[in-house]
Parts: structure tokens; sequence; C-alpha cells
């Protein structure tokens, strides 16, 4: 991925793009494996927490294990923005459904959208 910037955000949706990927092309299992212990080496918590609050991706392409920890890690280490984060993955409270639009989304970066 060549760019004048990147987020931690694209980096973990390059990750997802790969999984995708290679399971669509019908790659053996040891190949498969390998490439699960790569992301699996690869990906953080901040990995996860970036692909769920940048708007573009909002965590959709998360499997449930991913989630599920993702969410255990704000509350253990940000328990005080989890309302925030309930509020955004609804799009309630100060988020809006507007704020969601795709034009909105793809014309601003990430940093910009949270201000």
């Amino acid at each position: 991925m060549q760019s004048d910037s990147c987020v931690i955000s694209e980096t973990a949706q390059i990750w997802k793009d790969l999984e995708k990927t290679f399971k669509e092309y019908d790659q053996s299992i040891s190949f498969l494996i390998h490439i699960n212990d790569c992301y699996n080496q690869a990906m953080t918590d901040s990995h996860f927490l970036a692909k769920l609050l940048d708007p573009r991706y909002k965590g959709n392409d998360l499997c449930g294990e991913e989630t599920d920890k993702n969410m255990e890690h704000l509350l253990e280490n940000y328990p005080d923005v989890m309302a925030s984060i309930v509020n955004y993955k609804a799009k309630t409270g100060p988020f809006h459904q507007y704020m969601f639009v795709s034009e909105i989304m793809n014309s601003v970066s990430p940093i910009a959208w949270w201000h």
C-alpha cells in the first residue's frame, strides 16, 4: 500500500481483504493456517479498535470474537468512553445517521470526522 498517509484502520482493512481473497481462491489448508497465524501476530487491540472507530469501516467485518475482544479492551482501558462508543455503533446520540453517508465518510479523514 502506497500513500502519503496511512491510518492504522486501513492496515486492518488490508488484512481483512487478504483474508477474504485467500479464502475465495481455495488455497491449501496449510497456507490458510499460515496466513491466519500471520494475521493473529500482526493484528493488535489497537488495530481492532481503529477498525471499529473508523467511520468508513465501523468494525463491520470483524468476527464476533474480535468485536467482543475489542469491546472488552475498551471497557478495561477506556471505560469513560464506552457510552459514546455504544451510541456510535448504534448511530444515536451525537452520532446521527447523516454523519454516516458514504460521500461524507469518504471525503474526510477519520480524524477529521471525529472532530
